[in-house]
């Protein structure tokens, strides 16, 4: 099965679950997507800015402070739909 086949088959299954008003839902948002301007929108290799966020267990966790002393991945989940 081709990645086409895939997304298509996905995309069908998603439509069986959300029905017509949840697809126009998710569509207006990828539209909204498609069309924002991500013109400073680092990409692949690009350095991140320097920032800190919380940890898991209630801390602090600072960018900066963890490279060059490990190897740091970097995971975006924009969340479920």
């Amino acid at each position: 099965m081709t990645l086409r086949d895939e997304l298509v088959a996905q995309r069908a299954r998603s439509a069986e679950r959300y029905g017509p008003g949840g697809m126009a839902v998710i569509e207006g948002a990828i539209d909204e997507l498609r069309a924002a301007d991500r013109s400073g929108t680092p990409g692949v290799g690009d350095r991140a800015p320097s920032f800190t966020l919380p940890s898991a267990r209630g801390g602090r966790i600072d960018l900066g402070d963890l490279l060059g002393r490990r190897a740091v991945v970097l995971a975006f989940y924009r969340g479920g739909w």
